[in-house]
């Protein structure tokens, strides 16, 4: 890390290790840096990861005339644009993956995925909006699968690179995230199941019981109507959720 003098402020530049021979870069400002827990909320969050780090750039096809001219309509679309532009398709589909991604944190129990989420939905729209002016103004399907795939891909490429290191700067060095990433607890558990039951599987996920951590976990799946208690102890799943 290297402080870089700038005519307002000091900007920290922080060289970030994926591999032996991989390196990122990225720039925050000293109240945001403190720890690398905070780099959630500001350097770690920004980059739209949709790539293997440190890959060979991909090449495919001849990038000829005929394509430079079957490009230009959509180029040209956005190079006109001009004043407020309304995109309501786009709103509502960030609405809806803003409330997938807050499902998926529940049910995960994920602090630093929900963090993440937030300037990542961010991105998505902006992508959203950006696709829907280079298509004439026009929303279709394939804009909402795309923006839906990438959200999904930017976030798993983050959590696979910082994960970790954001969960043990938050909770502690005995911290981790599974291999896959965070998963889904509700997935894990039968249809029916005790409390000890998804305390058993919070523990398998590296997730801590302490301060009754599981029961707050059930009662907020409870209020969102995941799964329906059956007795004191026991519950069932009320909608079988895979986001």
């Amino acid at each position: 890390m290297r402080q870089v003098p700038t005519s307002k402020e000091t900007v920290f530049c922080i060289l970030y290790p994926f591999d032996d021979n991989i390196f990122g870069h990225f720039t925050t400002t000293p109240i945001l840096f403190r720890t690398f827990a905070d780099q959630q909320s500001s350097a770690v969050s920004r980059p739209l990861l949709l790539e293997e780090i440190g890959c060979e750039q991909p090449v495919y096809g001849a990038y000829d005339a005929a394509f430079d001219e079957a490009l230009k309509p959509y180029i040209d679309a956005l190079v006109s644009a001009r004043g407020p532009i309304d995109c309501p398709q786009a709103f509502r589909l960030i609405g809806k993956l803003q409330r997938e991604c807050a499902d998926f944190a529940r049910l995960s129990q994920n602090e630093t995925y929900w963090n993440l989420s937030h300037r990542a939905c961010v991105i998505a729209w902006l992508k959203a909006c950006v696709l829907y002016v280079a298509n004439g103004m026009k929303w279709e399907k394939s804009i909402e699968e795309f923006v839906r795939w990438s959200l999904n891909y930017d976030l798993w490429c983050k959590m696979q690179f910082f994960g970790e290191d954001i969960e043990r700067a938050n909770n502690g060095e005995g911290s981790r995230i599974g291999s896959r990433g965070p998963r889904n607890l509700l997935e894990l558990l039968p249809d029916e199941f005790t409390l000890e039951d998804a305390k058993r599987v919070r523990l398998q996920q590296g997730l801590s019981n302490e301060d009754n951590r599981c029961q707050k976990m059930i009662r907020t799946w409870v209020n969102r109507h995941y799964v329906i208690q059956n007795t004191e102890y026991s519950f069932f799943k009320e909608r079988y959720t895979s986001v």
